[in-house]
């Protein structure tokens, strides 16, 4: 009888003990993920190249607050990418009522960078580390900032810098030393 008391009080703190080992997991899982896809982001905006707008201005990037796209030139894969070079890469935040996500997408590929459970999502532009906008300005440098707004304390927000200093990769094919010819689109 004393046994059967004894594995009485035990059992339901064996069992609190697993569900605390779980969350701790789940959260390292969690942070580990984010950890990631933050060194994704940063990757991809170190290796983004000017690229023409419509005004035929050269721009490291066209974005807004929802998604951002770039020309990329990367040696190594990466997590949006399976194999290594000028790509054109899109980072589109994807917000639902149940959180969202910010997805990466490129040629024969895409991958979730980042997941959250409350919030909302968005990318902001500005010419130096504060005064964010929802377009990206025309002067260098420009820093890009991926922010979820009213979800987590652990919540992504990164700003990384978008160089512009990288001179235009050459092709073969056109010698004008804007890449084009080799940029899968």
């Amino acid at each position: 009888a004393v046994g059967a008391l004894a594995t009485a009080m035990v059992l339901p703190v064996i069992g609190q003990g697993v569900r605390a080992d779980f969350g701790l997991a789940q959260n390292g899982l969690s942070r580990a993920a984010q950890q990631r896809g933050e060194a994704a982001f940063r990757d991809l905006l170190g290796g983004a190249r000017p690229m023409q707008a419509a005004d035929d201005i050269d721009t490291p990037l066209i974005g807004d607050a929802s998604s951002m796209t770039m020309d990329v030139f990367l040696d190594r894969p990466s997590a949006c990418t399976l194999r290594p070079g000028l790509l054109r890469v899109v980072l589109r935040v994807e917000n639902s009522a149940s959180g969202g996500v910010l997805r990466c997408v490129a040629p024969g590929r895409g991958a979730v960078l980042a997941r959250w459970a409350a919030g909302r999502g968005a990318f902001a532009y500005g010419d130096s580390a504060s005064g964010w906008k929802g377009q990206p300005g025309a002067a260098p440098p420009l820093y890009v900032r991926f922010q979820v707004v009213g979800g987590s304390a652990e919540a992504p927000e990164w700003i990384e810098r978008a160089p512009l200093s990288h001179a235009p990769l050459a092709t073969a094919d056109d010698g004008a030393g804007r890449g084009g010819g080799d940029l899968d689109r």
